[in-house]
């Protein structure tokens, strides 16, 4: 744990190092720490005199004695914070910090806030700060596992209503809340690094002048930023900001691809939410195929023991990483013929953007997985398209006949179908990862693994189960049973019922009990005994593939990851 501490302390220092660098490149503004003659300050009155000393906290003592030429043993007089013109604020986890110094910083033009802590709730300390230009807030949270948290502003960003002069705000890795158009609608200039998701609805952003995305991978924004929306800034004469042409191509083709895909689901303007759900999944799931080789290596993983060959598995399986992921989340789904569980969620997430199924939508992660949680008709649901492909259901077929002995025979057959299939023909009430009720006892009685506790939720979902709020739910499991994805056909059992007991059969099916004759109970089973094959003769190349998937593709963090580097790319196990 030490050698994560340290490794995720380095990445940090870079992250905050490349951060600055680009903000001083890409806005005009000099990152040096700034102040201003004092004799040029216009006086103020305060009710403390100039020279009093201030109250600054310790942890950001030496940074702000560093900004106004002092030693950290010497006082910081309000004169000295009225000559800051730039701060950055580095806010450690668990401490409880007290700005309001800042209120003395009145000629402070651009601060930058960067978070260890998910919580947003000292933002709504912040004074008010007359002359603020620019803002930058920023996540430097990471996970054990490597992964950048996002910072929680959904419960609202109504402190910046405290700088009325701000024109320039930049966002990275931040939850933003639903229903905040207004107030990022009185700014110049928005700049985003979001990594997945973001439930802005940039139709109603027409008076930006300019909407900055350079640092969001192009793969990246088109789950969150769809062709409309575009076009609409666009045509209201918002410069849409990119890095260089390369970006902008890849993101408009993303688009592309995307608008074609919901030009092919079989919905109209009359589909209810759950009936557009059902046409994104059935696409999803005929189209993305998960990673062969990273079953194979995963399985591999579990047979050896050598240290060595896990370590050659693990790189080859940072290799697909790297291509699936390459310049955003949704590259795999839209690029290559192999995916894996970030790919899965992200096109989910991007095809229910547009097609309004959620306003309130996001992809959650844990530390070793990806999916996608939704809200429809007020209710939420987890929905993970990955684990979901490798269900199986079973269609019932009835068929009644008069039998040679003179029998009235009502046989009851189940035949094993892909779960597509059986969304599309509505058979979804057994359908795992379909529809899930996320609350967290349900999802642990379905996970034993805890792949679907999250690093993070936002303040408006309703879920808060997470890795770094709430323990994990505690559950005993038997070591035989502590097994996932293995799919069982239905279980059933006999009952014999008074004197027609030789005639007629009591038959129950996942909890359900129909009373068939005898002729049509022997008719179910040798139907049953057949189960198995035929699903491999449904889809024998796919199934296989789905038999054998291990879900874990997602978190393991690989460590040589430079977010600075020219091939710079999320890398997850």
């Amino acid at each position: 744990m030490g050698n994560k501490k340290k490794k995720n302390s380095d990445r940090t220092r870079r992250y905050i190092a490349g951060l600055l660098s680009a903000v001083s490149l890409y806005s005009g503004v000099g990152t040096t720490i700034g102040h201003v003659n004092a004799a040029d300050i216009p006086k103020t009155s305060y009710s403390e005199h100039q020279d009093d000393e201030v109250n600054i906290p310790e942890d950001l003592r030496y940074s702000i004695a560093s900004a106004v030429g002092k030693r950290t043993d010497e006082p910081i007089t309000i004169d000295d914070l009225k000559s800051l013109t730039y701060q950055t604020l580095v806010l450690e986890n668990d401490i409880e910090y007290d700005l309001s110094y800042l209120q003395y910083c009145t000629n402070l033009d651009m601060l930058v806030i960067m978070s260890k802590n998910t919580d947003s709730s000292v933002l709504k300390t912040l004074p008010p700060l007359p002359n603020l230009k620019s803002l930058i807030i920023s996540s430097i949270a990471w996970s054990d596992y490597g992964d950048i948290i996002d910072l929680d502003l959904s419960s609202g960003i109504g402190f910046i209503d405290n700088y009325p002069t701000l024109k320039n705000l930049t966002l990275q890795n931040v939850s933003l809340p639903v229903e905040c158009e207004e107030q990022l609608n009185k700014l110049d200039t928005l700049s985003l690094m979001i990594e997945s998701t973001c439930d802005i609805n940039f139709e109603l952003l027409t008076n930006l002048k300019c909407l900055d995305v350079s640092f969001t991978d192009p793969y990246n924004l088109a789950i969150f930023l769809n062709t409309k929306e575009y076009q609409t800034l666009l045509n209201a004469g918002v410069e849409i900001k990119f890095k260089n042409e390369e970006q902008k191509e890849k993101y408009l083709n993303a688009n592309q691809k995307l608008d074609n895909i919901i030009s092919s689901l079989e919905i109209d303007e009359t589909s209810t939410d759950t009936e557009k759900l059902n046409a994104i999944l059935i696409y999803v799931l005929e189209n993305l195929e998960y990673s062969e080789r990273m079953i194979e290596l995963n399985e591999q993983l579990k047979e050896t023991s050598s240290q060595e060959e896990r370590i050659l598995i693990e790189k080859e399986k940072a290799e697909i990483r790297k291509t699936v992921y390459q310049d955003g989340m949704l590259y795999g789904a839209l690029e290559s013929n192999e995916a894996i569980c970030g790919n899965y969620a992200a096109l989910v997430e991007a095809l229910m953007d547009r097609l309004k199924i959620s306003k309130e939508s996001t992809i959650l992660k844990s530390n070793t997985h990806a999916w996608n949680l939704i809200i429809i008709d007020g209710q939420p649901y987890y929905v993970d398209a990955t684990w979901l492909e490798d269900k199986t259901a079973y269609k019932e077929s009835v068929k009644e006949y008069i039998n040679e002995e003179g029998f009235h025979v009502v046989e009851t057959s189940y035949t094993p179908i892909l779960p597509e299939e059986a969304i599309r023909s509505g058979i979804t009430d057994e359908l795992n990862w379909y529809k899930e009720n996320p609350d967290p006892e349900h999802i642990s009685s379905i996970d034993q693994s805890e792949s679907h506790v999250p690093i993070y939720t936002p303040a408006y979902m309703p879920t808060q189960n997470t890795l770094y709020d709430t323990p994990p739910v505690e559950y005993e499991v038997p070591e035989e049973n502590n097994q996932q994805n293995s799919e069982e056909p239905p279980i059933i059992s006999e009952t014999l019922e008074n004197e027609r007991s030789q005639e007629e059969v009591t038959v129950e099916v996942n909890g359900k009990q129909k009373k068939i004759k005898m002729g049509a109970l022997i008719g179910i089973l040798v139907a049953l005994g057949g189960a198995v094959p035929a699903s491999i003769i449904i889809s024998k190349k796919k199934r296989e593939k789905r038999r054998r998937k291990n879900f874990y593709d997602y978190g393991q963090y690989d460590y040589s990851y430079d977010p600075y580097s020219d091939d710079s790319y999320r890398r997850y196990r």
